[in-house]
């Protein structure tokens, strides 16, 4: 069973940075997919179980960073997450028009600047994004009109 982890990343300046720290995460084996936001400051992480939370610190700090996790949970579609607290939902949305890596970068920014958001994770490889978000802050309309607006 896949797992996703959301990361806080110290030291990023540039997104050259960021795209150092995305590098050396997919070239870990067990990495599905790494997003890397400065914007946020932040990296997520889907990875197969096998693949520890500690492993993936290190990779960071590897690479010249520093690294603390915020969340991680089994993937899972469009049902509360009882690893989480507040009522919070996680849902898969497809993503059609999706061209390049930025366009996932822009989405997954916009739905991470959304309040009520908890997480993002845009993926331009399986054209989707995973959203875990409040229902009682934001509407799923919102989730989807965030997406749909870049």
């Amino acid at each position: 069973m896949a797992r996703r982890t959301i990361l806080s990343v110290d030291g990023m300046t540039c997104g050259h940075c960021a795209n150092s720290v995305r590098s050396a995460l997919m070239s870990t084996p067990g990495v599905i997919e790494a997003i890397v936001s400065k914007e946020t400051d932040s990296a997520t992480v889907e990875h197969e179980a096998s693949l520890t939370v500690g492993s993936i610190v290190e990779v960071i700090e590897d690479a010249g960073f520093g690294a603390t996790v915020r969340s991680e949970m089994d993937e899972t579609t469009a049902h509360p997450n009882p690893a989480t607290e507040g009522g919070e939902l996680e849902e898969v949305f497809s993503i059609e028009g999706m061209h390049c890596r930025s366009c996932a970068e822009a989405i997954q920014s916009a739905l991470s600047a959304t309040p009520g958001v908890v997480a993002a994770m845009v993926s331009k490889p399986t054209d989707s994004a995973r959203v875990t978000y409040k229902p009682s802050v934001v509407s799923r309309e919102k989730v989807v009109e965030a997406i749909e607006d870049c």
